[in-house]
C-alpha cells in the first residue's frame, strides 16, 4: 500500500496524510502477528456487547 501511495505523492495533501497514517501504524495492522499473540483482530465482540447493553436498557420493564 505504501508503494502504491507513494507513487501517487503529486495528488495532494489527502496521500500524504494516508502515507503519514500508515507509516505511523504500520505495527498495529499487522494483523498475522496480532492473531499469532492471541489478539482478536475483529469487531464483533465488541459490536455484540454493545447490542446487549443497548437492548438491555432500551427494552427492560417501563423503558420507553
Amino acid at each position: 500500500m505504501l508503494a502504491v501511495l507513494a507513487e501517487q505523492r503529486a495528488a495532494g495533501e489527502a496521500v500524504e496524510a494516508a502515507i503519514s497514517s500508515y507509516t505511523t501504524h504500520q505495527g498495529r495492522m499487522d494483523d498475522a502477528a496480532s492473531r499469532a499473540r492471541g489478539v482478536q483482530v475483529g469487531s464483533g465482540s465488541v459490536e455484540s456487547a454493545w447490542k446487549q447493553l443497548v437492548s438491555a436498557r432500551l427494552k427492560g420493564p417501563g423503558m420507553i
